[in-house]
């Protein structure tokens, strides 16, 4: 190998090299700082965001005005309970009302010609 092929091979490959690892120091410290920011969820932006939200709906929640069905109505009259089951109207299902008939109702519109059957026929039996 000349200088110039050596030469050449430093100019392709230091570029190379560099590249790489300017890549793996960027992923390193994509990780490293993905890692600091799940430990110190807190701190962030979202995090602080994510609190202030949540105490916004506690508070919410703990101010909410709530409703009690009484037990006893104003008049001082015992109210009735809700019935468990609540049976669904019967629908109506012709199928079932309707008398059996046998299968087919109508005769085919167009049936397939015989001698046409025992070509297809014939020719089956030579397949074998």
């Amino acid at each position: 190998m000349t200088w110039w092929g050596v030469a050449a091979l430093v100019v392709l490959a230091v570029p190379c090299v560099a590249l790489v690892v300017w890549v793996v120091r960027e992923q390193r410290s994509a990780r490293r700082r993905r890692r600091f920011l799940e430990r110190h969820k807190e701190r962030s932006v979202a995090g602080i965001r994510e609190r202030v939200t949540h105490e916004r709906e506690v508070e919410r929640i703990a101010n909410a005005d709530t409703q009690v069905l009484p037990a006893i109505s104003p008049d001082n009259v015992p109210t009735q309970p809700l019935p468990a089951y609540i049976p669904l109207p019967q629908r109506k299902r012709p199928h079932v009302e309707r008398r059996p008939t046998p299968w087919p109702r109508q005769r085919y519109a167009n049936q397939p010609d015989k001698e046409v059957m025992q070509r297809i026929l014939y020719g089956l039996k030579r397949l074998e």
